[in-house]
């Protein structure tokens, strides 16, 4: 009904597996927009919340998603320790290739998925916050070009 009514709007709703939600894993997020059964209805991955939901395996990654919509995906780093990474929230999160998450692997595996729409980055932290802002851009854009170039070398 959400994406019958979003239809008439001409706007998308993208779904994101979080695990402090109804939607706990990347599988039940699918599961959903696959009943919703409707074009307006997609995902929104979450490179560090696929990992706090469990759903790392990026080898898996492409497989799980054939057939399946895909709206917005989000980079963004982020220490993987076993007392945060089940913390509820959205942080805490690092500037990217500052944390432990396999960004370039990701990237390599929404590649492979057919992924060709654009990257956001998704950043919450203080530290971030106050670097002037000149400084905090220039800074994520060095860390996540760094990152491609690691996804790019992965591709061979």
């Amino acid at each position: 009904a959400l994406a019958e009514r979003a239809d008439g709007f001409g706007v998308n709703i993208a779904l994101e597996g979080m695990s402090h939600t109804n939607l706990p894993t990347l599988s039940a997020a699918i599961d959903l927009v696959r009943q919703a059964s409707h074009p307006r209805a997609g995902l929104a991955l979450d490179v560090d919340q696929l990992v706090k939901c469990g759903d790392g395996d990026w080898t898996r990654l492409p497989g799980r998603l054939a057939g399946v919509p895909v709206f917005v995906v989000e980079l963004g780093d982020a220490p993987v320790d076993p007392t945060v990474a089940l913390d509820h929230g959205v942080g805490p999160r690092c500037l990217p290739g500052e944390g432990d998450l396999d960004i370039p692997g990701f990237i390599a595996a929404m590649r492979t998925a057919g992924w060709d729409g654009y990257w956001g980055v998704e950043i919450i932290s203080d530290d971030l916050r106050v670097l002037p802002l000149d400084v905090g851009l220039r800074a994520v854009r060095t860390g996540i070009d760094r990152l491609f170039d690691v996804a790019d070398a992965l591709a061979g």
